[in-house]
């Protein structure tokens, strides 16, 4: 008995559209976006990374704050420079147990725009942590002008599958 290799087809349908799914939402590659959300959701002892991109004129910093940094290129238009130890997470609170804080921040130019500033902040649950919700709150401060922005997130800790 010879049979279809269009019986196949719908197996790699499925391979291709688990393929090109998006990465969830908090992992490095994905991280949640303050500027659109202001929570998140994990599961006891998992790791959420958070992201919030803010104009560098927001930490009282001018344009050309970070001009001597390394500069990498971004594309044919654009270079940006980590500069993550110009900045620090302070005035962390939050659960007991749970670890909020600076992971990277990149300074990044584009088409002759303005450059911005991209924070990206790692946090981790403890395997503890109580089933809810859960506020964090903390401070970000540019070290070279003192300038300071509030950050807050909202977790929502659910039980794992």
């Amino acid at each position: 008995m010879r049979r279809s290799p269009l019986i196949l087809l719908p197996i790699l349908l499925a391979i291709l559209v688990a393929g090109c799914a998006p990465a969830v939402v908090g992992s490095r590659s994905n991280p949640v976006d303050l500027q659109r959300d202001r929570s998140a959701t994990a599961t006891p002892g998992s790791t959420i990374y958070v992201r919030s991109t803010y104009p560098s004129g927001a930490f009282g910093l001018r344009a050309d704050a970070f001009r001597g940094a390394f500069q990498i290129p971004l594309g044919v238009d654009g270079s940006g420079a980590r500069v993550t130890s110009e900045f620090e997470l302070v005035d962390v609170v939050g659960p007991a147990g749970w670890s909020w804080r600076l992971e990277d921040v990149w300074s990044e130019s584009r088409g002759g725009r303005p450059p911005v500033l991209v924070v990206t902040l790692r946090l981790d649950v403890p395997a503890d942590a109580r089933l809810g919700g859960q506020q964090l709150r903390g401070t970000l401060v540019a070290r070279p002008s003192g300038g300071r922005e509030p950050v807050s997130l909202v977790v929502q800790v659910v039980p794992r599958r």
